[in-house]
């Protein structure tokens, strides 16, 4: 199983969620976007970076 073969993560859901209601907030009223989100989006690039190559160790040894 590679990485683009799998399933969103319920992160990834938000995150992709939050970035399309911050652009569409962004005609009704002022939205600041702060550091959080930016730190909350590398942790979810980060977390489906590293389950995929554990997913790939695991497969691996179970060889």
């Amino acid at each position: 199983m590679s990485c683009t073969s799998m399933g969103w993560a319920m992160l990834d859901v938000m995150i992709v969620a939050l970035l399309v209601v911050t652009v569409k907030l962004g005609a009704i009223a002022s939205i600041q976007v702060h550091s959080g989100l930016y730190i909350f989006g590398f942790g979810v690039i980060l977390l489906m970076t590293v389950t995929g190559k554990v997913s790939k160790l695991v497969q691996q040894s179970a060889r």
